[in-house]
């Protein structure tokens, strides 16, 4: 007999519908835990699957690299020994030369002693040089009186055999025999040719391949090193292929009739140069007082101008109508605010929250447009949103690089909600069991209040959709009870979310939108590892790596979007930065995204336009106390 879901003292106060909403909820519990279970224990015997082949791959790469020493030790040793082989014969023969030298020298040179009888039995015989016939063992000996002279000989002969020997070694005296000196000659430049050939081979061996260089980086500083310097490199070549387009399109003046923006929407001829002129003429005595003024009005009034000249143009551009908007309108406009784009395809920003930039992007909800202009009160859209929020409505991956405070809450926080309304309330029904339909992660606990508290503000003419905050320092438990219950958006840190997928109180089973917001702070916080393990258990796939197939797959999920939830993931990435490492994630996780930065901030490399800043240059000390 199975075991009951409730305890049945537990439901004898209660009505029979709340006893069945109770049982429904207690049994969708049991089976949301069993198939985190599940998911655990998949996700466990995967890990110990790749482990188990890293394993393999680090023995079997380290097998590769002993053969490798191995073989280069046994070269090394064969050259070793083919050099020190010449060598030795080259010794030997000198050797043998000098004890030639030396046999000869003591045949003619060879000094016996004689005792005193001896002397005197030889001199009574008449044989006063010392020959002795009879024995025939003691010919050419000399007697006492010629020592000195034999022992002279002697020495001599002993200096010519070490001159000959040095002379072997140093090559340098060539006053010796021919047949020593080329022997000589011969043996060193032999040793000279075994010794280049030693030292050519050892050279060869010392000279790493690039595969041998590349394993050396990863063994000793890690993965990361190697794809360091390939994203360098790619970095180079991308800035070589801008800098190559930006050349040929750089001087363009032929421009087409359709490029034409001197015409406003009523057909009413916009200021030209010849119009500018007649004003400066009008203005001749103004034109004189400012010059009276010095360079000080000449600079005001050309500021003036060229501020007027942007003023006309933008709103040019803002009232012509969309069907009119040309590609020369849209990069004025986007000059205007100094927004670039790079990457994946991207469609016209929006000119105000209640005009879509184009056919092929939906329209905001009325209901978001509504607490818009009444909630948030926002009057039009910040440079971020403009460019942002169309993107993310075509279900777009997106990378937005802005300073902070720029409205980027808003700029992924409105399409994403827009999604949400746009999916069956099917869908919408089933978050208590499938878990959350949309993920927000920050990496602080203050930056996510403030995230959650946002969208709250943009979902509070409805009823139907929850958000929750989910972060450190606040109970887990309540925080479980609140996700059982169902939430449609999650707002949360890293590392409490990835607690909850560890104590299955989350499931992210239809969960198809995600923002990293602040991505480059959450690599720096060393969240890497969590934001890797939460993506992984993501409902969605990834879109194809085919730029084509990919957009083909965007296509049919906004066309489907009515019936279910997308089955392919859209990612998006906010950051004020873009170090390597968040370049290396959104390699990882992002599908030709669209890169959107703002020129006017530190993302996009230049100044901050809302901060005033003042440089003084002071010259002693004592004047910054003064100023102070």
């Amino acid at each position: 007999m199975s075991e009951p879901l409730i305890d049945p003292s537990l439901l004898k106060n209660l009505t029979e519908v709340e006893k069945d909403e109770a049982l429904a909820a207690a049994a969708a519990a049991k089976r949301a835990e069993e198939r985190a279970e599940q998911r655990m224990l998949e996700r466990a015997m995967e890990r110990k699957r790749l482990e188990r082949e890293k394993e393999r791959a680090l023995e079997l790469e380290h097998q590769r690299t002993r053969m490798n020493e191995v073989s280069g030790l046994a070269r090394m040793n064969h050259a070793i020994s083919s050099s020190s082989g010449v060598n030795g014969i080259e010794h030997r023969s000198g050797s043998l030369d000098d004890n030639d030298g030396g046999s000869n020298g003591n045949s003619s040179n060879k000094v016996v002693f004689i005792s005193k009888k001896r002397r005197a039995e030889m001199k009574e015989k008449g044989n006063p040089d010392g020959n002795d016939d009879g024995n025939g063992n003691a010919s050419h000996k000399k007697i006492k009186s010629h020592s000195g002279a034999s022992v002279s000989a002697s020495l001599s002969a002993s200096r010519n055999a070490s001159a000959r020997s040095s002379r072997n070694d140093r090559m340098s005296d060539s006053r010796g025999a021919s047949n020593r000196s080329s022997s000589s000659s011969s043996s060193s430049s032999s040793n000279r040719i075994s010794n280049n050939r030693s030292n050519s081979r050892q050279q060869k061996q010392h000279q790493l391949t690039t595969s041998e260089l590349n394993a050396i980086k990863k063994t000793y500083l890690g993965e990361s090193a190697l794809q360091d310097e390939e994203t360098l490199q790619r970095k180079h070549k991308e800035e070589r292929q801008r800098a190559k387009q930006k050349k040929k399109t750089m001087f363009k003046f032929e421009w087409d009739a359709s490029e034409d923006t001197s015409m406003d929407a009523d057909g009413i001829s916009m200021p030209t140069m010849m119009s500018t002129i007649r004003n400066k003429s009008r203005n001749n005595g103004s034109g004189r007082d400012e010059r009276r003024g010095g360079r000080h009005g000449d600079s005001r009034s050309r500021t003036g101008n060229r501020d007027r000249d942007r003023d006309e143009r933008g709103s040019s551009v803002m009232t012509k109508p969309i069907a009119k908007m040309t590609k020369r309108d849209w990069r004025i406009f986007r000059e205007n605010y100094d927004i670039t784009v790079r990457g994946g395809k991207a469609p016209p920003p929006l000119r105000n929250f209640r005009e879509s930039s184009t056919s092929e992007v939906p329209a905001i909800h009325p209901v978001i447009i509504n607490a818009i202009e009444n909630v948030l009160r926002y009057r039009e859209p910040s440079p971020i949103q403009r460019q942002a929020i169309p993107i993310g409505l075509q279900r777009r991956d997106l990378i937005g690089v802005a300073e902070t405070g720029s409205g980027k809450t808003a700029a992924f926080g409105i399409p994403l909600i827009q999604l949400i309304f746009s999916l069956p309330q099917k869908a919408l029904d089933t978050v208590a069991e499938n878990g959350p339909l949309a993920l927000v992660m920050a990496p602080t606990r203050e930056l996510a209040i403030q995230i959650d508290a946002e969208f709250q503000r943009i979902l509070s003419r409805q009823k139907n959709i929850k958000t929750a905050c989910i972060v450190g320092g606040q109970p887990i438990q309540k925080q479980a009870m609140e996700l059982r219950g169902g939430v449609h958006v999650i707002v949360g840190t890293p590392g409490r979310l990835n607690d909850c997928l560890e104590e299955a109180y989350l499931v992210l089973n239809q969960c198809s939108y995600i923002v990293l917001d602040e991505a480059d702070r959450m690599i720096d916080l060393r969240f890497a590892p969590q934001i890797e393990s939460i993506l992984h258990v993501m409902g969605g796939s990834l879109k194809s790596e085919n730029e084509k197939e990919a957009y083909d797959q965007e296509l049919k999920g906004l066309r489907e979007i009515s019936k279910h939830v997308p089955t392919h993931r859209l990612t998006a990435m906010f950051s004020a930065t873009m170090p390597a490492e968040v370049q290396r994630s959104a390699r990882k996780y992002l599908r030709h995204p669209a890169v959107v930065s703002i020129i006017g901030g530190p993302g996009g490399g230049g100044k901050n336009k809302q901060i005033d800043q003042r440089v003084l240059f002071l010259s002693s000390p004592g004047m910054k106390e003064k100023k102070s």
